[in-house]
């Protein structure tokens, strides 16, 4: 079981084109993200509150295994894209991406996690 290893569970609560404020929030999170060291990122869909499923499971899109980076105290960077670090404590963190190219060029989204109540999930792996 992942929950585990030493690491933390941080449910995605909000994704928004502005700062996060309580009544936007989502108290049922559909994602959560999984930080162990050294550096690796896990990337879970919730199936229910306690089981959690790969990503990479509903989509083309290659999500695991991940690594994250910390620059220069500010910005995150995971699945190749720079996050800027708005706030960061023991529970809470949110995270700003801005596109500078593409077809998203100029849009930014704010991503808030919370620190997940349950650290210890049940682990579905799915078969690719």
């Amino acid at each position: 079981m992942a929950g585990s290893e030493p690491g933390k569970y941080w449910d995605l609560i909000y994704k928004g084109d502005s700062i996060p404020t309580k009544t936007l929030l989502n108290p049922d999170p559909e994602y959560c993200i999984f930080l162990k060291k050294p550096n690796k990122i896990v990337h879970y869909q919730y199936e229910d509150p306690f089981k959690v499923i790969d990503r990479g499971c509903f989509t083309d899109v290659k999500f695991n295994p991940d690594t994250f980076a910390i620059k220069n105290d500010s910005i995150v960077n995971f699945l190749g894209d720079d996050y800027h670090i708005k706030l960061l404590t023991d529970d809470s963190m949110i995270l700003k991406r801005c596109w500078t190219s593409g077809l998203h060029k100029g849009l930014c989204m704010f991503y808030m996690y919370k620190k997940s109540r349950i650290q210890d999930k049940k682990i579905f792996v799915c078969k690719y």
